[in-house]
């Protein structure tokens, strides 16, 4: 599937779907329950496995705007 056609589904979404928390030390394994949905997709939650290496720019905006006032370079996020 292309990268135009993916849905985003938060790991919230991902927790809240499979009945745990997102927390500090959050792995996809620990709110699914295994670490096998990391390699293909967990049906009927999200459909791929999440693609490594790659952010979307809508996303990396909100990533960086998060993390910019938790550095003593926010110009360099």
């Amino acid at each position: 599937m292309s990268e135009s056609h993916r849905v985003a589904v938060t790991w919230a979404e991902i927790a809240r779907a499979n009945g745990t928390r997102m927390h500090a030390n959050v792995q996809l394994g620990s709110i699914t329950g295994s670490e096998r949905y990391e390699w293909r997709g967990q049906p009927g939650v999200f459909d791929e496995p999440p693609a490594t290496g790659l952010i979307a720019s809508d996303l990396l905006a909100v990533l960086a705007s998060g993390t910019a006032t938790h550095t003593q370079t926010p110009d360099e996020c």
